[in-house]
């Protein structure tokens, strides 16, 4: 018996059961549902790494080190045991990390302002200037009125003007505007964290 006769034998099989037509064909939510429900938790419920402790810990000892003069000393024992080596290895485990936790909340982002201003990140696919420019946006409906300068080139610049001209007025509410506020400050703040790393 192939692949295929199997999967319809066992098609036929479902089909005979008694099942209503809510457990077969659930009710779809909407797209404000969906992002209502998305934000139930918020951002802060899916990126924790800024405000961990391991993190916090690590950019003080960062900071400290910045400020004392180069020091020559004289190691007894292993390169792991030196402090500073603990903390390099540490603050480049945390590189990773917030790399990874970049990818969510820039996905985040995505997600939620989609409803506003589909096909952004197509146009600007550079992540961090994806989440300047839409924090540059926000709730504006004239696009053309928003400064740019700094972070996109005058072509992209044109795209997104072209763009959201062609787009049908879709608003976001106002939570979940500033969920997206809230989530691009963090992903800037991400980014400037990981730079001090």
């Amino acid at each position: 018996m192939s692949d295929n006769e199997r999967l319809l034998n066992d098609l036929e099989d479902l089909s005979d059961g008694d099942y209503t037509d809510e457990e077969v064909n659930p009710p779809m939510a909407t797209e404000e549902e969906d992002i209502v429900q998305e934000k139930a938790g918020g951002i802060s419920k899916l990126a924790k790494l800024l405000k961990s402790t391991l993190l916090v810990n690590t950019i003080k000892k960062v900071n400290e080190l910045r400020l004392q003069q180069p020091n020559i000393q004289t190691m007894v024992g292993t390169i792991e045991e030196d402090p500073e080596y603990k903390l390099i290895v540490t603050a480049n485990s945390l590189v990773a990390e917030i790399d990874t936790e970049l990818v969510t909340v820039i996905k985040y982002i995505r997600d939620l302002y989609d409803a506003r201003f589909r096909g952004l990140d197509t146009l600007v696919t550079n992540p961090l200037a994806y989440v300047k420019t839409v924090k540059a946006i926000g709730a504006n409906e004239d696009v053309r009125k928003v400064d740019f300068s700094g972070f996109l080139v005058a072509t992209t610049v044109l795209s997104i003007n072209i763009a959201n001209k062609g787009l049908p007025t879709s608003t976001l509410t106002p939570e979940a505007l500033e969920e997206v506020n809230i989530a691009c400050d963090m992903a800037l703040e991400l980014e400037s964290t990981q730079q001090k790393v």
